[in-house]
């Protein structure tokens, strides 16, 4: 058998990786939620797994904990080398926790590739409006350029459609306003009828008169001059128009 002073040398190394140092002799009960993450985590490593399955492993904690225990993990996963699958509907911990994302939709796959990769090029609407959030612009394809709402865009990625009706995904960073009338090309007419503040990023409402309002996302206070009500024109750069599957 083992003897005791090793199974405690042993919990100890096991509280000391997963930053619990000093509470081996708590109850259960007298743990925060984020505690009793890291002591699971514990439990789960002391088996010394080839394998590691987190199964929605932080969907109970505030957002705040959730995501300095997301970083935690994925450090300690870098440490241990420990092949993981990590299971969740949380958009920020799949891109902070993962090499490789796998999109599934009702049991099927539709996506697989690096974080960013799915990010900027997803293939599917469905894996735009998950991963993220997009701007889904429907147009038709036309000699060269897409049409949408009436208006030229010119897009760099290839564009396949038996029917010739196209879906631009393009996120809210990539938009950018402007006065109207100086870009002739992927642009589109509109009025800004909501702003919220996020502090480290403003994030602005505007109908174009699209079925879905066009969302635009601003570093800080950049765009100090507009308001509620402002008549904008939305410019959508070439570069960042992807063509999505429905």
């Amino acid at each position: 058998g083992v003897d005791s002073s090793t199974i405690e040398r042993r919990v100890q190394e096991l509280l000391a990786l997963v930053s619990l140092e000093g509470v081996g002799r708590r109850r259960i009960s007298q743990l925060s939620g984020g505690q009793r993450q890291r002591v699971a985590t514990a439990r789960a490593l002391a088996l010394e797994p080839k394998l590691f399955l987190l199964d929605e492993p932080l969907s109970a904690l505030d957002a705040n904990l959730r995501e300095e225990l997301q970083i935690e993990l994925r450090l300690l996963q870098q440490k241990l080398e420990i092949t993981t699958v990590v299971v969740t509907h949380d958009q920020r911990e799949a891109m902070t926790m993962s090499d490789v994302v796998v999109v599934m939709r009702a049991g099927r796959v539709e996506q697989v590739g690096a974080p960013l990769e799915v990010y900027r090029r997803p293939a599917t609407a469905f894996v735009a409006r998950f991963i993220g959030t997009t701007n889904l612009l429907e147009g038709e394809r036309g000699s060269g350029v897409v049409r949408v709402a009436g208006r030229d865009f010119r897009v760099e990625s290839p564009i396949e459609s038996a029917d010739g009706k196209v879906l631009l995904s393009v996120r809210p960073e990539d938009a950018r306003m402007e006065f109207e009338g100086r870009s002739p090309t992927n642009a589109l007419p509109g009025r800004i009828v909501f702003e919220r503040d996020l502090g480290e990023l403003s994030q602005w409402y505007v109908d174009c008169g699209l079925s879905d309002n066009i969302i635009v996302n601003s570093p800080g206070r950049s765009e100090r001059h507009l308001e509620q009500g402002s008549d904008v024109s939305i410019f959508f750069p070439p570069e960042a128009c992807v063509p999505v599957a429905p």
